[in-house]
């Protein structure tokens, strides 16, 4: 009997001690706390990385499809001028017959689902979505459009475009362009070297180089912009966040 209490105070002894625990946890959590942020942030991108590859390929597959109905895009109707019944018009002809739409917003909608504040990445209040000139709508599976449609026929660039904003979680934070907010540009008819691009759906500043992309220059994808030209890194990064991303 003896013998076989000392054998079990033997096994205890070789066991872990309170303070050993307490420091092997406490441990734990720091490594914790140093990784994640790394991994919520990686794994954001990621999230994002998918969500704006399949906006951009539902949004892009209207054109194809309204081309059977209506023809090539250089002879689709779009009234002179700028305003939110022509952007009406333009989305419900030709894009929303071929999205599945869950809610589309009235007319100076004050409502937060269909007017929220969104910010640039240099995290200033971007105001360049102009409410009463954007036609505005859901898709089912969350993601909020925002068209603007507009023809001037006096003007020597693009005479007839369409630029199209997305968020991809809607309301959802963080609100703000390049992390969750997008541009699109839709051209119709120009007198530029970009007539080329009638047509298709793609995104703004797309012709830039990286290096241009990423610049301190009006809209480009940099930390002290707005960041409307962070699609076109993307797109050009073959739909991936890279590392030097000003994702912060």
């Amino acid at each position: 009997m003896k013998n076989f209490f000392m054998k079990h105070v033997e096994r205890f002894r070789k066991a872990f001690t309170l303070a050993e625990v307490l420091i092997t946890l406490a441990i734990i959590g720091v490594v914790a706390a140093l990784t994640m942020p790394t991994l919520i942030t990686t794994c954001q991108k990621f999230i994002t990385q998918v969500k704006v590859k399949k906006a951009y390929a539902i949004i892009s597959q209207t054109t194809r499809m309204a081309e059977d109905d209506y023809g090539h895009v250089s002879l689709w109707d779009l009234d002179e001028g700028e305003s939110w019944p022509i952007a009406k018009k333009f989305t419900e002809t030709y894009i929303i017959p071929y999205l599945k739409v869950n809610y589309t917003c009235k007319q100076n909608n004050n409502e937060k689902t269909c007017d929220y504040k969104m910010y640039g990445l240099n995290g200033k209040e971007y105001k360049n979505i102009y409410k009463n000139k954007t036609f505005r709508f859901y898709t089912v599976d969350g993601t909020f459009v925002m068209v603007w449609a507009f023809y001037r026929s006096n003007y020597s660039g693009h005479k007839k475009r369409a630029s199209i904003f997305f968020d991809i979680n809607g309301p959802k934070l963080p609100n703000v362009v390049g992390k969750d907010i997008f541009k699109l540009e839709y051209i119709i008819e120009s007198t530029t070297k970009e007539a080329n691009k009638i047509g298709k759906i793609l995104p703004a500043w797309i012709d830039e180089d990286r290096n241009r992309l990423m610049s301190n220059k009006n809209e480009m994808c940099n930390s002290k912009q707005d960041g409307i030209a962070c699609l076109a890194l993307i797109y050009k990064d073959g739909w991936r966040i890279s590392p030097d991303y000003p994702w912060k």
